[in-house]
C-alpha cells in the first residue's frame, strides 16, 4: 500500500482521471517537495497540488502539508498504513495572512 503513495507510476494510475495527464515529482524525504499537475487540461485551466513531505516512514507513514494550485489554504494530511487498514487523517488550517 506505501507505494500506492509513493510510487509516481502508481499514484498515476488512482489520483485523478488518466485523461487529465498527471505530472508527479515526488523527493520522499522529511523536507522534500511532492507536486502533481494535471497536464491533460484545455488551455488555461490548472489543477494540480504540491507541498512538502514532514514525516516519510516506509512502510507505515507520511505526513505532509497540501495546497491545491490557486488556493491560500494550506492543509496537513497524515497517512497511516498497515497491512489491514489504512487510515487518512486531514487537517485543514487557514493561512493566518488570508484570515
Amino acid at each position: 500500500m506505501f507505494t500506492a503513495f509513493t510510487d509516481p507510476a502508481v499514484l498515476a494510475q488512482w489520483f485523478w482521471p488518466q485523461r487529465f495527464g498527471t505530472r508527479i515529482e515526488l523527493d520522499l524525504r522529511p523536507g522534500g517537495a511532492f507536486s502533481i499537475r494535471a497536464d491533460g487540461l484545455p488551455a488555461g485551466q490548472e489543477m494540480g497540488v504540491s507541498g512538502t513531505y514532514q514525516d516519510v516512514e516506509s512502510p507505515g507513514r507520511l505526513a505532509m502539508s497540501w495546497q491545491w494550485s490557486g488556493d491560500s489554504v494550506v492543509s496537513h494530511v497524515a497517512i497511516e498504513l498497515s497491512e489491514t487498514r489504512t487510515e487518512v487523517v486531514v487537517t485543514h488550517s487557514a493561512n493566518p495572512s488570508t484570515a
